[in-house]
Parts: structure tokens; C-alpha cells; sequence
């Protein structure tokens, strides 16, 4: 694994990994290494369900795609099941974005990474209670 602090920054750099192209289902490998991740990066199931939405943001900026038409993942109760449905998510999302910008996964990943590191991608963390009602 390589060295990160960040954990959308890790999942985002490593998403090709962790759900290789035509994932449609949870797999053990990628809750395993989530749960890595999510460890590594000390981060809590709350803070990287935040930064896995911050990823979709970027990647659909970096990809030139329509956030009002690209398709929003379904939550739910149980939060583990919202992260690794919201992983399986990004890497189709990443496909997109790949084909819609014409240029190579690794492109799109490095110009989502900065887009993602920059200070005006975070927002205050909204509860998903809060994100019902809005």
C-alpha cells in the first residue's frame, strides 16, 4: 500500500484496484481493503463516507460530467453497506469520467487528486438527516 493520510486521496488513487472494471457487487477484497484504508488513514465511517462524496465531486468536475444527470447512490441505514456501495459506484464513475474526458484513468485520477486537495473541496459534513431534508 502506498503512504497516504487521506483517505479519499488513498481510495481514489487505488480505485482500480480496489474495484476493477465490471465490479457490480460487494467482494471481501474490497471491504477488506477499505476497512485498510479507513485504518490507515484513522478515519471513522462517517469522515470517509465524506470524503468518498468529495471523490464523486471531483471526478465528475475532472471528467467534464453533468452532476444533475450523472446518477446518485443510494444510502441507507447501515453505513459499512453506503461505503462500499458508494466505492463500487466510483469506479463506474471513473469509467465515465475516463471516457467523457478522452483521456487515460491515471490522467483523470491525478487531476481528481487535485482537485480533491484543494481547500474549496471540503464542506462542513452534512448528516445524512440533514441531506434528507434538503
Amino acid at each position: 500500500m502506498d503512504e497516504f493520510t487521506d483517505f479519499g486521496e488513498a481510495v481514489l488513487r487505488n480505485l482500480d484496484t480496489l474495484v476493477p472494471p465490471g465490479t457490480t457487487g460487494a467482494d471481501l477484497a474490497l471491504e477488506l481493503g477499505l476497512c485498510a484504508w479507513m485504518h490507515q488513514c484513522d478515519t471513522d465511517i462517517d469522515d470517509a463516507l465524506d470524503r468518498l462524496w468529495e471523490v464523486r465531486e471531483a471526478v465528475l468536475r475532472t471528467g467534464g460530467l453533468d452532476p444533475i444527470t450523472e446518477p446518485i447512490p443510494f444510502g441507507g441505514r447501515d453505513p459499512q453497506a453506503a461505503l462500499v456501495n458508494l466505492a463500487i459506484y466510483l469506479g463506474g464513475l471513473l469509467a465515465r469520467s475516463t471516457a467523457a474526458s478522452g483521456s487515460d484513468t491515471a490522467t483523470v485520477v491525478a487531476r481528481a487528486g487535485e482537485a480533491l486537495s484543494s481547500p474549496a473541496q471540503r464542506r462542513p459534513r452534512r448528516r445524512l438527516g440533514e441531506l434528507r431534508s434538503s
